[in-house]
């Protein structure tokens, strides 16, 4: 299993998409890529903060959407 730093790189700043979206994004493909088994936990909104580059708030905000649509709990 690779670690989530290998799997997550940074948003890209330059980008229109928001930053929520494409944290969002990438947790989505991660999971549909079957980059974490099923009740695997991910690292910490700190940590994953910290890997995309974005504030803790932006990074709880794409977390609050992903378990909305049921992507994870």
């Amino acid at each position: 299993m690779k670690l989530e730093r290998e799997i997550f790189k940074p948003v890209n700043k330059k980008s229109k998409t928001p930053y929520y979206l494409q944290a969002i994004d990438s947790i989505k493909k991660a999971i549909d890529n079957k980059e974490f088994k099923s009740g695997e936990k991910i690292i910490n909104e700190f940590e994953l903060a910290e890997v995309f580059n974005i504030s803790r708030a932006t990074i709880r905000h794409s977390l609050s959407e992903l378990e909305l649509d049921g992507y994870i709990y």
